[in-house]
């Protein structure tokens, strides 16, 4: 199967994930809005509305902590928090408005796999880090130093728990001898999802050193495979091969419906 037609239908498994991320964005840049015409004018209308829609939204998807908390509270800033806030409010903008394709990661021979996940997740979350600059914002505790460096890069590692369920999927189109894992075990956790899409020959069973009891890890050549690991709450990574690997016997499981797939670890 082309490589093109492999990241569409990856992209088409786990878009429901992708689209919750974008759609908490835009709330939350409606809330911004909200925020700074309530600031200046000093009314708490606007801001209780903002929370009441804000809590619709997450029921049932998100621990809205980081972003119910924007709005939730009538604020005055002053003129430098509200710039900040203002600066924020573009970083989501543009993060919003990104295409699903944005949410591929290429990988090629010579190149990390661990520094280009890294570095793709770390741009997104400067969407969790503008929250934290706002809150301090409408808090009246922003200090440049502290939060600026938010809206540049926010890594992986520096999320909190409601941040990491709210993980955009990650597509990652990489090629075979390229395929060296060991290290996203750091980035399997709360509803992280992984799918690499593996160019070329790979590694009998590529994902067996990050087996664990919390975490879905699969290996298959059959891409319609995904549904599953999309619908696990949470982290998966699934590894789309050329061809079907032999897995070690110890930790292979036929998935029952796909008898080309093999679940190394299931949750």
């Amino acid at each position: 199967m082309p490589s093109d037609e492999r990241i569409e239908q990856a992209l088409s498994a786990f878009e429901p994930p992708r689209v919750a991320f974008q759609s908490a964005i835009a709330t939350t840049i409606g809330e911004l809005d909200a925020m700074l015409a309530a600031g200046s004018a000093g009314e708490g209308e606007a801001s209780e509305r903002a929370a009441s829609e804000l809590g619709r939204f997450a029921a049932g998807h998100i621990d809205a902590e980081r972003f119910a908390a924007l709005v939730t509270e009538d604020s005055r800033l002053d003129p430098v928090a509200a710039e900040a806030v203002g600066r924020a409010r573009k970083v989501l903008t543009e993060i919003e408005a990104r295409k699903p394709r944005d949410y591929c990661v290429r990988v090629a021979s010579g190149e990390d796999l661990v520094t280009k996940v890294a570095a793709a997740w770390a741009d997104f979350g400067r969407v969790f880090g503008t929250a934290r600059l706002v809150e301090a914002a409408r808090k009246g505790q922003y200090r440049l130093p502290n939060h600026e460096p938010l809206m540049s890069s926010c890594p992986f590692p520096q999320w909190s728990r409601a941040e990491r369920a709210l993980t955009p999927p990650l597509i990652v189109d990489v090629d075979g001898d390229a395929l060296q894992v060991d290290g996203l075990a750091k980035f399997l956790d709360g509803a992280a999802k992984i799918v690499l899409l593996v160019r070329g020959d790979s590694p009998p069973a590529p994902l067996a050193r990050l087996v664990s009891p919390s975490v879905f890890i699969a290996q298959t050549d059959d891409i319609d495979a995904l549904d599953r690991a999309r619908g696990t709450p949470g982290p998966a990574i699934v590894a789309v091969v050329k061809r079907m690997a032999r897995a070690p016997r110890a930790v292979r499981y036929p998935l029952f419906d796909r008898p080309r797939t093999w679940v190394i670890c299931g949750c």
